[in-house]
């Protein structure tokens, strides 16, 4: 340890005779400067923190807080290099181990102007994502094993819908077992409405008696706060109501973890368990030979072996209870998170994700090498796909500024991920644009498109909505309906984008494409047949009468629906109207979000029907649905994006 700070002393020396003396610089635009450096922060996971600051890893790196209190909001002071320094010359170990730090010369308190704690920076990717979320998982297991709600949990993972723009895990929940940075963020979006579905399904459940329904309520509350404080972590700038969020999250988190103390239980904690376990199947097994020589009645022997089982659970979980804890580092470092969001801003910034993502090409490399003489493969390797990079970029811009290359190299160059991300100047107006155009020759009328989507009525529906929306008034409009679909063209698509507000990044005016989809009878990449559910704004457009029933019940104007066909219907008189066909889901008691989750259900209309034409420009994007009850009952999912959560919350 010693080694590894004196070499990072001869490294940052001239750093800190630089932070008093300063370089003259020429700068970029050729005016030399005098420019002093700063080491202003270390970018690093908890253990890599510990090694360069030389504290304990049982320790934080930040403050001097005790190793039993990690689990606690309790605030200590900060740590003081200066009287570090002043130890370690007189040797005094005792007092740097009650402090947790190691006895070392620490190349960090050399440097000039330089706070030691303060370099710290939080990293979302190993104390959120890998750290505090994975232990979270970890602990919902365990959970839902203990109540029989696993396969619940694990149906209910493996059936949901795709949302555009999060990764959609293959695997089932049961076989994760190393999850990528890229996938917990997927997962953070999506594991409160799933744990909640699980604990509240019916279907195939047995109901929780009033003591296991409290732990299903307080477990869906702690899992909310935590996950909701790491969706607010992510945020690209903050205010001091947000960052107030982030610590009365904090707060109802750690006020509700306990009911997943148990399996925190370490080896010690786990034997102690089994031997208790044991010793009582022992008792048991001896009382029951007493009641058999005592000729004790059937419903006595009940009564003492339903008895005997709540001991047995009682005990166990008091033995695995007494020995746990939450003593460690990356819990306790979410407080500090707040205070480093008031200095130094939004935490993506400090975030190792940015590294980590320039290490891929470099694995990528590897993995093309023979894995024996890898390093010069890996250098030889890197250098090409940066040097082909180089020259498609050259090409490109050659193409914009000579059209007859842009013919001459079609094929040649990679195709690119179009960016789904959409810069727009304030003002401008945001259209929606229909993709996949089914061919007219397969699909030319209303009857082709009822065949191709499934939608017996849709001939029906359209008369009504024709009526109702498109008519003009003071004319026959049931005639002048009819004579639009007697002679109208149709033309069918299958995709429609549709720009949305871009609230995972830092800039106004920007917005993200959607682009949600509907195959009719085919199915989707060899699977079942895909319709995605979209938010439609009802506003004062009258729907079919199967639809009209309940459209007072509305979440801000809008309803949830599944998209069953998008199409376009042409007129003989130049009329032009874009349509899509919905079937809606009604809100289950009040649409604003409620509840311990915080979030929304729906349902579908009893005996079928909800189905209506409706303008495609009412459809205002995606709505993710968990399912509660298989085919029946859904949870919106207000947490998906950004967008969505600030549109659509508790308060």
């Amino acid at each position: 340890m010693q080694v590894l700070h004196d070499l990072l002393k001869l490294v940052l020396h001239p750093l800190s005779n630089s932070a008093r003396d300063g370089y003259n610089i020429k700068c970029g635009d050729e005016v030399v400067r005098r420019c002093y450096f700063r080491v202003a922060g270390w970018l690093a996971d908890h253990m890599e923190n510990s090694t360069i600051h030389g504290i304990y890893t049982t320790r934080c790196t930040i403050c001097e807080s005790a190793q039993d209190r990690l689990g606690n909001l309790q605030k200590y002071p900060l740590r003081d290099a200066q009287q570090y320094w002043e130890w370690v010359n007189k040797s005094d170990t005792e007092s740097l181990h009650m402090r947790g730090v190691k006895y070392i010369r620490n190349a960090l308190w050399t440097l000039r102007d330089v706070i030691p704690w303060e370099l710290v920076r939080s990293d979302i990717l190993h104390t959120i994502l890998l750290g505090n979320l994975q232990h979270l998982l970890d602990w919902i297991k365990e959970f839902l094993e203990s109540h029989d709600r696993l396969n619940a949990f694990d149906s209910i993972w493996s059936s949901m819908a795709p949302y555009p723009g999060n990764y959609v895990l293959r695997k089932s929940y049961q076989l994760l077992s190393q999850v990528s940075g890229k996938e917990m963020r997927s997962i953070l979006m999506v594991i409160l409405g799933v744990f909640t579905a699980s604990l509240r399904r019916k279907t195939n459940a047995v109901r929780p008696p009033a003591g296991q329904e409290q732990d299903f309520r307080k477990a869906i509350t702690c899992v909310r706060y935590l996950t909701d404080f790491a969706l607010l972590s992510r945020y690209r700038s903050h205010t001091d109501s947000t960052i107030g969020y982030m610590e009365q999250y904090l707060q109802q988190f750690h006020k509700t973890k306990d009911v997943f103390l148990r399996y925190r239980a370490g080896k010690v904690a786990k034997a102690k368990a089994d031997m208790v376990s044991k010793e009582l199947n022992v008792e048991t097994t001896a009382r029951k030979y007493e009641e058999k020589a005592n000729g004790h009645t059937a419903c006595q022997k009940a009564r003492a072996l339903a008895e005997d089982r709540e001991e047995c659970v009682y005990l166990v979980n008091q033995a695995l209870v007494e020995d746990s804890h939450f003593n460690f580092p990356k819990i306790y470092l979410l407080m500090h998170w707040s205070d480093q969001i008031s200095q130094y801003g939004s935490l993506l910034q400090f975030s190792t994700e940015i590294c980590k993502a320039l290490h891929k090409a470099l694995k990528e490399a590897y993995c093309r090498s023979n894995h024996i003489d890898s390093i010069p493969q890996i250098i030889q390797g890197y250098s090409r796909a940066h040097n082909i990079a180089v020259k498609e970029l050259e090409i490109e811009a050659w193409a914009v500024e000579i059209p007859d290359i842009k013919k001459r190299v079609k094929g040649v160059l990679r195709p690119k991920r179009t960016n789904n991300v959409l810069i727009i100047k304030e003002g401008t107006r945001m259209f929606m644009t229909l993709r996949g155009k089914q061919s007219i020759k397969e699909i030319y009328n209303i009857v082709h498109i009822a065949e191709a989507f499934m939608i017996p009525d849709l001939a029906r529906h359209m008369k009504h909505f024709l009526e109702w929306n498109a008519c003009q008034a003071g004319v026959d409009q049931q005639s002048d309906a009819e004579r639009i679909l007697l002679h109208a063209m149709v033309e069918a698509y299958n995709s429609l984008e549709i720009p949305v507000p871009d609230q995972d990044v830092d800039a106004d005016n920007t917005y993200k494409v959607q682009h949600l989809r509907i195959t009719g009878r085919k199915g989707w990449r060899g699977g079942e047949p895909r319709r995605d559910t979209v938010w439609v704004h009802v506003g004062a457009m009258r729907l079919c009468p199967a639809s009209a029933g309940r459209r007072s019940k509305c979440y801000r104007g809008r309803v949830v629906g599944y998209l069953n066909a998008l199409f376009t219907l042409l007129g003989t008189n130049r009329e032009s109207f874009k349509l899509a066909h919905v079937t809606f889901l009604d809100w289950v008691g009040n649409p604003t979000p409620h509840g311990t989750e915080g979030m929304s259900r729906v349902e579908a209309y009893t005996g079928g029907g909800g189905q209506s034409i409706v303008w495609l420009s009412a459809i205002e994007g995606a709505v993710h649905l968990i399912p509660l009850e298989p085919e029946r009952n859904w949870i919106v999912n207000n947490r998906v994006d950004y967008h969505v959560w600030n549109e659509m919350n508790d308060g």
